[in-house]
């Protein structure tokens, strides 16, 4: 189907376009996960604002036109009408779980950096952001942006498809503003910075500002003047029960 030399997997990438014969032949083998309509939709909806991104991800493709790796890239790349691009592997390469296993997987920075270089201004921000207040993590930056009080699935998978919202940047600022404000705050002992950057700690403040009775001025209050634990855990619940014990006896002049 395709005119390839080698059967092994190879580094060649090759561009399908529309116009090209086998565009919309390529068929998915039996064993291959059941296409998930969700993320095949959301990918159509990246892609039809921001153009096919198989160039950096390909999908993986036997000589004789079977999917091995990538059938909802290709779903909604052909929905599209959109050129992809295709790397040919064996008909009998059974890599692919070793292949999805150990290969190295991009993190929450390198799909900012791709959707970035797009243009899309949501993910310009989500970097200034991360530069401007290195201690957040990606992750839990993603849920301030999206107002959340925990990373979510469903806003994890949107972030990797380019949608990720663009009109919280000023309360993402307010919230980053008030957490960097904790950072070696407390006399006995002081917030270590490694506390700080702790992803628990941070969606554990996440979640005591989406309570209305917390009282962040107390909390601070609190953590100047009286012991904690914070240093000595590791769970985000310990984390948020500690945070309204330290606001409780911020309540004390």
């Amino acid at each position: 189907m395709f005119n390839t030399s080698k059967s092994r997997i190879t580094n060649t990438i090759y561009k399908v376009e529309p116009t090209d014969k086998n565009y919309a032949d390529l068929k998915t083998e039996d064993d291959q996960r059941d296409l998930k309509l969700d993320h095949a939709s959301k990918l159509k909806e990246s892609m039809s604002r921001n153009g096919s991104f198989t160039d950096v991800n390909p999908i993986l493709v036997t000589s004789n036109g079977f999917i091995k790796e990538g059938q909802h890239l290709y779903n909604a790349a052909v929905s599209l009408n959109l050129a992809y691009h295709i790397i040919i592997v064996d008909k009998d390469w059974d890599g692919i779980i070793i292949l999805n296993t150990n290969k190295r997987n991009w993190n929450g920075m390198d799909f900012a950096g791709h959707w970035a270089r797009k243009g899309i201004q949501a993910y310009i921000d989500f970097l200034r952001l991360k530069e401007d207040y290195p201690f957040v993590t990606p992750g839990v930056l993603v849920a301030i942006l999206n107002r959340d009080s925990c990373r979510k699935q469903e806003t994890r998978i949107a972030f990797k498809d380019g949608l990720l919202p663009g009109y919280n940047v000023l309360y993402a600022r307010q919230i980053l503003d008030k957490i960097a404000s904790l950072q070696e705050l407390g006399k006995e002992p002081p917030l270590k910075p490694s506390t700080h950057k702790k992803q628990q700690f941070q969606q554990a403040m996440l979640q005591a500002f989406k309570n209305p009775k917390f009282s962040f001025v107390k909390f601070k209050r609190g953590l100047a003047k009286s012991r904690h634990k914070f240093n000595l855990l590791a769970k985000q619940e310990d984390m948020l029960k500690e945070i309204y014990k330290v606001e409780k006896k911020g309540t004390k002049e």
